[in-house]
């Protein structure tokens, strides 16, 4: 089973006037390896730099209330009603210009973030899709890295 941590990944990202700028972004590390790395994401690109986890301290309410629904204490919810978690998406916010996604499955013993892809409403869109099939993690470690998650988050609000 995978290890998962969440943690800041710094990326560089192309301002329109054509200068660089590095940024912190919240990614989820799987066995010490980013996931938007696995997935062949450069976090950096507007079309995927936003997540429900990167912390401007206004956004607390969004970050927990994902929490939740990542441990499953919550429906899952995207604007395509589809029942998965988004992981990324478009710096606007909107999901209908596709998202990579996933369906959460928890047991007695795994979490299991299954068909890991891209998801659009769109039959032809202009970003390639992007899958990794599944990833499963053992639930306590799964759990207790959210649960400290969540305690950085309302920490950093306080």
């Amino acid at each position: 089973m995978a290890v998962i941590i969440i943690g800041k990944l710094a990326v560089q990202r192309e301002l329109q006037d054509g200068t660089r700028e590095l940024d912190e972004v919240m990614d989820f590390f799987i066995d010490a390896t980013p996931l938007s790395e696995l997935l062949g994401i450069n976090r950096g690109d507007m079309a995927y730099i936003d997540d429900d986890f990167t912390t401007p301290k206004i956004r607390t309410s969004i970050i927990q209330h994902a929490i939740g629904q990542y441990i499953g204490l919550g429906r899952a919810y995207n604007q395509f009603n589809s029942s998965r978690l988004v992981l990324y998406r478009c710096h606007c916010g909107s999901d209908y210009c596709g998202v990579v996604s996933f369906g959460l499955a928890i047991d007695d013993r795994r979490v299991i973030w299954k068909d890991i892809a891209f998801e659009s409403d769109f039959p032809t869109h202009q970003f390639e899709p992007y899958s990794i099939g599944s990833l499963e993690f053992e639930k306590a470690q799964y759990l207790n890295e959210f649960e400290a998650f969540s305690k950085i988050i309302s920490e950093s609000t306080s």
